[in-house]
């Protein structure tokens, strides 16, 4: 499974028309991957650069890979075209030069005088040495330009430099790039709420080296976290998988726990929250004693016994801490009835019916039931995105029935 990959299905980029504005660093060459991931999640892309970027990848190669003209010199009128058809305008890298120009409407190149003529979101991608990142004169106009509606600025990681030298400035991540475009498209239904999902398997030790658990991935909490995060919610994602995924840490907190109880522990740190998805595969018995150390084969006979019992159940210790409460439910036989067992017995606002094979796949069946509505289950046979994403309006539909009738009462 390839979780890069997945994130580039179903995106809200895909079919959308970006400008990729490209300026003079030496990180020009990372805008070619970049043109490649927007091209991957179907996106339409015209590339427009300066004279100096041109010194690092030659238009000849953004040409090749889009089948487009590269603008650099003025031509025409399509400095005025071209950013009025589209949807996204990103700008990275964006050097010091093009910042203070974007944020003091400088148009002397075709690229600054596009994004001065653009009437769509822009994202800009600073990448530049530390010192100049730090000039207060590049800070203010970074500032300046984070402050104006539609505009998005991701902000550089700290790391090695072109130079030699280290700190701030390095481009960032593609895919923490990647979901900022996304954001910048993405419906918002969450402004100024606050979500908190779990993820992934958890681990019961028996002693120091063995432990129960599952083959969870847990791809699905962190699909459902991001698509969630995409809507403006504060989120918070507590998982139990060993995967790492790349943008996690620039849309959510994160935390990474072990156990059962430990998770719980986590997440009633985090609470109350508006929402709550309990996506992880949770482990429901973890063994009575831990040994500690290894235990030696030569130290028991050929049967060994270990007692077992009961994890606390996450979901219904947090009711009384959330508005919106979802479930997952994870089976092997019979799966809507046992959904629908549980859907009552955790008193969830929604509970998501899954067969075990859905173990370690990116696209399987699942069932979606809501318990004001428990005689029409919805069947989504798709991507785990899109069922993420179906979630959310599940979520948001919900929030605003709550929103109305809190209304009418006042």
């Amino acid at each position: 499974m390839d979780y890069a990959e997945d994130v580039l299905k179903y995106s809200y980029l895909e079919g959308k028309k970006i400008v990729l504005g490209v300026s003079g660093g030496i990180s020009a060459y990372k805008s070619v991957e970049l043109l490649r991931m927007f091209q991957k999640a179907g996106a339409d892309v015209q590339v427009v650069m300066t004279k100096t970027a041109t010194k690092f990848v030659s238009e000849w190669t953004f040409e090749s890979l889009t089948g487009k003209k590269v603008y650099v010199e003025f031509e025409g009128m399509e400095h005025i075209y071209v950013p009025h058809s589209a949807d996204l305008f990103v700008v990275a890298p964006a050097t010091a030069n093009i910042i203070g120009k974007f944020a003091n409407g400088i148009c002397d190149t075709m690229l600054s005088t596009m994004l001065i003529a653009t009437t769509c979101p822009v994202v800009i991608v600073p990448s530049m040495n530390w010192a100049m990142l730090k000039n207060p004169a590049v800070s203010e106009n970074i500032k300046k330009i984070s402050e104006r509606n539609g505009c998005i600025v991701v902000e550089p990681e700290e790391g090695d430099l072109a130079c030699g030298e280290r700190g701030e400035g390095k481009f960032p991540h593609l895919e923490k790039i990647f979901f900022w475009c996304e954001y910048a498209l993405a419906p918002k239904k969450f402004y100024g709420k606050r979500a908190v999902v779990t993820a992934g398997p958890t681990k019961e030790f028996i002693d120091d080296v063995r432990y129960i658990s599952n083959p969870s991935s847990g791809l699905m909490g962190y699909l459902v976290a991001r698509e969630i995060a995409l809507s403006g919610a504060q989120t918070y994602l507590v998982s139990g998988a060993d995967i790492h995924f790349q943008d996690i840490n620039c849309f959510a907190g994160f935390s990474k726990v072990v156990s059962a109880e430990d998770m719980l522990t986590e997440v009633e740190k985090l609470l109350p929250a508006d929402i709550f998805v309990g996506a992880a595969a949770v482990s429901d018995f973890r063994p009575k004693v831990r040994i500690k150390g290894k235990v030696k084969k030569e130290s028991v006979g050929d049967e060994v016994l270990v007692e077992f019992i009961r994890n606390p159940d996450i979901v219904n210790s947090v009711r009384q801490g959330v508005k919106i409460l979802i479930g997952f439910a994870l089976e092997s036989e019979d799966i809507l009835n046992n959904a629908l067992c549980k859907l009552k017995s955790k008193n969830v606002d929604l509970i998501v019916a899954n067969d075990i094979r859905t173990f370690g796949k990116s696209e399987s069946e699942f069932i979606i039931i809501d318990k004001e509505n428990v005689e029409s289950p919805e069947k989504v046979v798709s991507h785990k995105r899109i069922v993420a994403r179906k979630i959310v309006e599940r979520i948001a539909e919900k929030m605003e029935k709550a929103e109305k009738c809190k209304d009418i009462k006042h």
